[in-house]
């Protein structure tokens, strides 16, 4: 039987044979059976909700090639094409090296701030390049891309202005960041399946251009398993060795090797090569690509012609030059794992050589010429090696930064070779790899200050993560000692009050800074602001912690373009924080919550993690406890996906705090276990927020007492740091816990030092309560609606309606008590314990409120007299007088008396 569509072309056989061969061994073949695919890929481009699509499927079944028609479908639209390969893999932007300018990454040093600069280039350059229309990037490979070319595109992707297709090997895994994307919706995924046998029959009319029998469809069918690049070489095979031929006027396939396996059918593909063909295919495979005028210097163009002839290689041009590659990764992988060690060698050092002899001109030249020249052997200049190092470090490549850096130390750069090896350690937080590479030159008196001032910056940031404050202070110490130029001491002084600020030392830092001069210097400024804001805060000089933030945020963008941006989030933060603790929570409100929407659509997660913090602490200490949750929960998940471990530890305690406001123990007990898995923020402060944390379960749980005992030990540890902010709000909460005797003296003190409305209103509530005014407790109460803290104001207002109560003042307790009931409604619910408690005609006392919240978490009444010092029979005649009050039973109706009376 013979399958045929359409008339039969009135051609001799002879010519139709030769034409078929020509077809399937030149040209490129038709594209079939994909149509749905290629119309669903327009779909996607044109849903600006999605960035690109992932193309999954085997070697071979044509995923590049549907993306290529994709290409070649746009029309009118700006297109690029990105391949990654195993050469090209540990070299920063040799993805993307071919749409880049040529001086993209001259000059770099190999810090941070080079880094970004050579991201805001990157970027800029390829803005330029795309213009208004959203152009499509064919991306073959992902799996085998450098990180900064992932990097790189990232953004583009989530601003959608450009749509990728990229492609993956079944098997492969995904890079992080399209994992990333995948996970988020960004990018979606589509599975490029074998050709069927129908789709088999089609294509095959089209390349043979005349009927096939039906053996032969089947045969081939289930010879390439529907794999388009096994289907194409076993038919290429086939001609050339002419066992598919026309009788009768139909193709018959008489012989073929039983294989369905694309490396199989390859390899014995290339093991029939030339020698002149064979050295082209293994420079290829070890290089990646190479201009067509370098293998012409030692094969002539007809092996190359011949090679694209077959479709082993394929031959572009790339702005002015002609480049040759392998046609499919597989050759590649093949061709690689039979080259002996030797023959790799020597075909790297041909590589160098030959790029010696025509100089490094091209972007990716410099890596690319030193990675070769390790491997092959030969003279290799210091100052290639630390530019292929730098570039490294700006990939974040640290295993060829460290190869690089010590192959310049062997030729003698010491000093710019440790430098790389300490900023390759700082990438990974590898403290101890830090400490022995500036060991290696900290006491040659030849190291100039500007390198001390370097390695110290990234010691000291070392040893505060991993929260050594003494171990910091002893680097500060020893560096000061040595340097001699003013701005090396400035920058060692600035260090150490930013040390001293974030560890709890906050006078400290504002001594040191009062002898800091910046001599002009705009990065030094932004430092001594950053460090006067956070000590500012601390002790509760907000106005001048605003005025430093908003100073160092000026200063910050008088910084080159390409990092002006970086740590300006820090700056918003730090007058946030000046501005809510204070009391001004509408305002820091605003300013974070446009902040926020700003890093979202730049994609910035730290930045977006720590405004996702700030805006959960305002809910909290505003008494909105299931925003502050819904905010701290997302900053749990931003701190994982940035890697932020000490940032984690305060957003799990910002979740236990937002379900001890909501009254929830069991979740803010495991809450605050991650928190404690999570380990130690380096920040001082974190401490005792944490025991203040602590303490609230403890009062959640009905121990009051324990839960005063916790907070008392905290605020005398801040005090003895001068942590006054901190010292204050500690200090409140044993006013809110029963306990204003304890608190109202220190408070008022504090009243003289630390600013702001907040600080007023809670000397003020201590007063009220130390001395039963009510009318006091009325402007508390208004005080804190003014603030918007609407807990301590219901709060505030509950206890004063308590004192109206006793005196017999019915109506204006019941006034108190409903304007308490409007406060929590609007806070969306809150059960603290000042809330809790019995509020009827005949109040509980602050004793009785303790032993009934522990019987109605089940504790016993001998457990409740050993927590609470007190005789079981004294805690059974407390619980009679509560339930005679409340009007229950006993035990079991407690809890929801407790619950319903609160307010009443």
């Amino acid at each position: 039987m013979t399958l045929y569509q359409g008339e039969r072309p009135q051609i001799s056989s002879g010519w139709r044979e030769a034409a078929a061969i020509l077809r399937a061994m030149t040209l490129a073949w038709p594209f079939t059976a994909r149509g749905a695919k290629l119309e669903q890929l327009g779909r996607w481009y044109s849903d600006q909700a999605v960035g690109g699509v992932v193309l999954t499927g085997p070697a071979g079944v044509g995923k590049t090639r549907l993306g290529e028609e994709a290409l070649r479908s746009a029309a009118g639209l700006p297109t690029a094409r990105v391949a990654g390969h195993p050469a090209t893999r540990d070299i920063p932007l040799g993805a993307l090296v071919h749409l880049l300018p040529a001086d993209i990454a001259r000059d770099l040093a190999g810090g941070d701030d080079d880094r970004a600069r050579l991201f805001h280039r990157v970027r800029l350059a390829l803005r330029d390049q795309v213009g208004e229309q959203r152009p499509i990037v064919l991306v073959d490979d992902i799996d085998q891309l450098d990180d900064t070319s992932l990097s790189i595109l990232l953004p583009f992707m989530l601003d959608r202005s450009i749509f990728v297709i990229a492609t993956i090997r079944s098997g492969q895994v995904a890079p992080d960041v399209v994992v990333s994307l995948l996970k988020d919706g960004h990018l979606v995924t589509e599975e490029v399946t074998a050709l069927s046998p129908d789709d088999v029959v089609t294509l095959l009319h089209r390349v043979l251009d005349g009927p096939i029998e039906t053996e032969c469809v089947d045969r081939l069918s289930a010879l390439s398993a529907g794999n388009l690049q096994v289907l194409r070489e076993l038919v290429t095979r086939a001609l050339s060795q002419q066992v598919l031929r026309q009788v009768d006027g139909s193709w018959r396939l008489f012989e073929l090797p039983a294989t369905g396996v694309l490396e199989d059918l390859v390899g014995s593909q290339l093991a029939d090569l030339s020698e002149p063909d064979r050295n082209v295919v293994e420079l290829l495979a070890i290089a990646g690509s190479l201009g067509l005028a370098d293998l012409e210097t030692i094969v002539d163009a007809t092996h190359v012609e011949d090679l694209e002839r077959r479709g082993i290689v394929t031959v572009e041009a790339d702005e002015r030059r002609v480049r040759v590659r392998l046609a499919h990764p597989v050759y590649g992988e093949i061709t690689r794992n039979q080259l002996s060690v030797l023959r790799h060698r020597a075909i790297f050092r041909w590589l160098a050589d030959r790029l010696a002899d025509v100089g490094t001109r091209r972007r990716d030249d410099v890596t690319r010429f030193a990675q070769w020249r390790l491997e092959g052997g030969g003279a290799l200049e210091i100052e290639v090696l630390l530019q292929a190092a730098r570039l490294a470090l700006a990939g974040r490549d640290v295993r060829l930064a460290r190869r690089f850096a010590n192959a310049a130390i062997d030729r003698g750069a010491m000093h710019a070779g440790v430098r790389v090896l300490v900023d390759a350690a700082a990438l990974t937080a590898d403290l101890p790899a830090i400490e022995a590479s500036v060991a290696r030159v900290w006491n040659d008196p030849s190291l100039s200050d500007a390198d001390r001032l370097h390695f110290t910056r990234r010691l000291t940031a070392a040893t505060f993560a991993s929260g050594d404050l003494a171990g910091s202070l002893t680097v500060l110490d020893g560096a000061a000692s040595l340097v001699t130029e003013p701005h090396a001491q400035a920058g060692i002084a600035t260090l150490r009050a930013v040390i001293l600020a974030h560890n709890g030392r906050p006078h400290e830092a504002l001594e040191v800074l009062d002898d800091v001069d910046d001599a002009g210097d705009t990065a030094l400024r932004v430092e001594i602001e950053t460090a006067r804001s956070v000590a500012c805060v601390s002790v509760g000089r907000f106005g001048e912690a605003v005025s430093a933030a908003r100073a160092g945020a000026e200063a910050q963008a008088r910084l080159p373009a390409w990092i002006a941006r970086r740590g300006m989030a820090a700056h918003l933060v730090n007058e946030a924080h000046g501005t809510a603790y204070a009391g001004y929570y509408a305002s820091a409100r605003a300013l974070v919550t446009d902040a926020l929407d700003r890093a979202r659509g730049a994609r910035a997660l730290a930045a977006e993690m720590w405004f996702e913090i700030v805006l959960g602490e305002i809910d909290r200490d505003t008494g909105r406890g299931r925003p502050a949750i819904d905010h701290f929960t997302k900053a749990v998940e931003l701190a994982s996906a940035a890697g932020q471990q000490g940032a984690l530890v305060w957003a799990w305690v910002g979740v236990a705090q937002g379900n001890l406001l909501v009254g929830d123990c069991a979740a803010a007990a495991e809450a605050i276990d991650h928190a404690d898995r999570a380990g130690d923020s380096p920040l001082a402060t974190s401490w005792s927020t944490r025991e203040r944390t602590r303490a609230w379960l403890h009062a959640c749980r009905g121990d009051l007492a324990l839960a005063r005992q916790t907070i008392t030990k905290a605020a005398e540890v801040v005090r003895g740091e001068g942590i006054s902010v901190f010292e204050a709000t500690l200090l409140h909460d044993l006013v809110r816990l029963g306990d204003p005797a304890s608190a109202v003296a220190r408070l008022v003190e504090l009243e003289q030092v630390v600013e702001g409305p907040l600080m007023k209103a809670m000397a003020d509530r201590a007063r009220a309560a130390a001395t039963n005014d009510t009318q006091l407790y009325g402007s508390v109460v208004d005080q804190c609606e003014a603030m918007d803290s609407l807990v301590l104001a219901a709060e505030a207002a509950v206890e004063a309606a308590h004192l109206h109560r006793r005196r017999g003042e019915q109506r204006a307790a019941a006034l108190l008590t409903q304007r308490a009931g409007q406060f929590v409604e609007m806070a969306g619910g809150a059960r603290t314990p000042a809330l809790l408690g019995g509020r009827g005609i005949e109040p509980l006392t602050a004793r009785e409120r303790e032993v009934a919240v522990l019987a109605a978490s089940g504790a016993a009444s001998k457990e409740i007299g050993e927590r609470l010092a007190m005789a079981t029979r004294t805690v059974d005649t407390h619980l009679g007088r509560v339930y005679r009050k409340l009007g229950v039973m006993g035990r079991d109706d407690l809890a929801t008396a407790l619950a319903s009376h609160a307010l009443n």
